[in-house]
């Protein structure tokens, strides 16, 4: 199974306006000659400038902000994590063909959809009470305009720039988690004690344990995609198994619920199309049994998963018998999804405006507490049904066309790394209202821009305004051999 992430390339264009291509300067710069030495700022900049009349620097800079947008997002660092989508923006306007992706993007349904949940939630600043809160909410949502429109504006990305920022997110994420297991080991008594009591570890960089698991079941996933491609460099598939050996070691060790939901969602997503699907039995039967063994082996093995299944049942046990749940995480989340439940039942047309659902919510508790303290009285913690009573049945409908079309039309339609995003978010999303935080928002938006709407970008710039049939679509990894050839330079957009 390969994937189609790419599209038609930039050419380099031929029309210069503030600079010669037989400029002394320019030529000494880039050739090494002794009129203008290379270290000199003024020939590097003549350089630069030179590229960017040739249209060769709007794809390596793309490559180096979603690097850095990878990396601001393992390191946790909130000014960078706020910086990255504005660097991405400026590295797409350097894009000479923006005007004709900028008419391709209003051609384009997978960056339509989030423009269109960025558009209700403007639309329901004309009934909602909190109109504070509202522009909080449409500052912080802004990402679901930026980051697809950035993608659409940027030149298509190649199989091998894809191929890095996949190592990238694998590298980090590897990184980050062998850092936070090692403090777990120092720390190992206290922190298997505060897995009885509902707590949870976070990452080492801060970034909140929900959200690094998810991140962290994704790298599994496309770690274990990339270590199953023949087609890759055999050196390349180790490194790729190993960083998933860690990422997936890790949730099991420090017994992340909602990052191991994610993951065994999206493994038995992928069994399931390997024996219905594909019918192909015997490595389906296979895979089922690995998938199963996986958690029994964790239970048996690990202390920490052995504590997070009782736990858990003692907090369902909870919920279920009314007892105290003010300390137990699980317990209180069934209260908030009975509590939006019946704020639903009566608002499920239009909802009561996303940034009135904290005021909502407080009022039913009202009504029926649960037996919670004001402090733990928590929001739906489920995306889905943030979004029916915030927004109603519209806003939802969005938000699963949003998960649902890539998966099943257009050129990203049987791309494994698409399928294993969708059904792992999909999967966080039910434990959690990750689009309401910065931390969720910014991963989910960054995955799915580039894995779904740069894809459906390039089609359509294809297809073209005329309606012209598009061309195949090309395999996300070349070939081996093409893959071992060193010859393609990052600075060239045309490179594969």
């Amino acid at each position: 199974q390969v994937s189609h992430l790419d599209g038609p390339r930039d050419l380099p264009s031929t029309k210069f306006t503030s600079l010669s291509v037989t400029s002394p300067t320019v030529a000494a710069a880039t050739s090494g000659g002794s009129t203008t030495p290379l270290w000199s700022p003024t020939a590097w900049w003549q350089a630069i400038r030179l590229r960017q009349a040739q249209n060769q620097l709007a794809t390596p800079a793309l490559v180096a902000a979603l690097i850095f947008y990878v990396l601001a997002l393992f390191a946790a660092r909130r000014a960078l994590i706020s910086l990255a989508p504005l660097v991405l923006l400026a590295a797409a306007l350097l894009n000479h063909r923006r005007a004709a992706h900028w008419r391709a993007y209003w051609r384009n349904p997978a960056a339509l959809v989030p423009a269109a949940l960025y558009g209700i939630l403007l639309l329901s600043g004309f009934i909602t009470d909190d109109v504070a809160e509202w522009r909080h909410q449409l500052f912080r949502q802004l990402l679901l305009l930026a980051v697809p429109l950035a993608i659409a504006l940027a030149p298509p990305l190649g199989s091998r720039h894809l191929g890095r920022l996949v190592g990238w997110w694998l590298g980090a994420g590897a990184a980050v988690a062998a850092a936070t297991l090692a403090y777990f080991y120092r720390h190992r008594a206290v922190l298997e004690e505060s897995i009885s009591r509902s707590k949870n570890l976070d990452a080492i960089t801060g970034v909140g344990h929900i959200y690094f698991s998810v991140m962290l079941a994704l790298a599994v996933l496309y770690g274990a995609e990339l270590a199953l491609t023949a087609r890759l460099p055999s050196r390349t598939r180790q490194l790729a198994a190993v960083a998933a050996l860690i990422c997936g070691l890790t949730l099991h060790v420090l017994a992340y619920r909602t990052g191991l939901v994610a993951l065994y969602g999206a493994l038995g997503v992928s069994v399931l199309r390997l024996l219905i699907v594909q019918r192909r039995i015997v490595l389906g039967l296979a895979m089922l049994l690995a998938v199963a063994g996986a958690p029994l082996a964790a239970y048996s093995l690990l202390p920490s998963v052995q504590r997070r299944v009782w736990q858990t049942n003692d907090d369902l046990n909870r919920f279920l018998n009314g007892q105290d749940i003010n300390e137990y995480s699980l317990s209180q989340r069934l209260a908030a999804w009975a509590t939006a439940g019946a704020l639903v039942r009566e608002h499920w047309g239009v909802g009561v405006g996303q940034a009135d659902v904290r005021r909502a919510m407080d009022a039913q508790y009202t009504t029926h507490s649960f037996g919670l303290r004001p402090e733990n009285r928590i929001l739906p913690h489920n995306q889905y049904l943030q979004y029916l009573l915030g927004g109603g049945i519209g806003t939802l409908a969005l938000l699963l066309t949003l998960l649902v079309l890539p998966v099943v039309a257009g050129p990203t339609r049987g791309d494994p790394f698409v399928r294993h995003f969708v059904v792992a978010s999909g999967c966080a999303l039910f434990f959690d209202s990750m689009l309401e935080v910065q931390y969720g928002l910014n991963p989910f938006i960054l995955n799915y821009a580039v894995l779904a709407v740069g894809p459906w970008q390039a089609r359509m710039l294809a297809v073209g305004e005329s309606g012209r049939p598009a061309p195949p679509a090309r395999p996300y990894f070349p070939p081996l051999a093409a893959a071992r050839q060193p010859t393609d330079n990052l600075n060239d957009p045309t490179a594969v």
